[in-house]
């Protein structure tokens, strides 16, 4: 799939949708990932929704470092913002990704 956007919402969508689509056939971890950077890129990294996307993304292709670095951005933004609630929710999603990490 081809997309070049500058709309972050359905960059973000789609990532999300291609990184955790209960059909394993219809997820595609690497576009997921590009489409979640470009959006990361557009909000200058700074929106904490697409960074869980990212971070999601990382994940599904398996590169937990990269998901643990982008969760725990998240998580500090939100934090600040404070917004305990979607913190405490990053942080159950950054130690799954920690138990992940070999």
């Amino acid at each position: 799939m081809s997309i070049k956007s500058d709309y972050v919402g359905p960059l973000n969508v789609l990532a999300r949708v291609l990184s955790s689509h209960p059909d394993k056939e219809k997820r595609n971890a690497s576009e997921a990932i590009a489409f979640a950077e470009r959006a990361a890129e557009l909000t200058g990294h700074k929106d904490v929704r697409v960074l869980e996307t990212l971070a999601l993304a990382y994940a599904a292709n398996e590169e937990y470092e990269l998901a643990i670095s982008a969760a725990q951005k998240a998580q500090s933004i939100a934090t600040s913002a404070q917004n305990d609630k979607l913190a405490e929710r990053i942080g159950r999603q950054l130690k799954i990704y920690e138990l992940q990490k070999p």
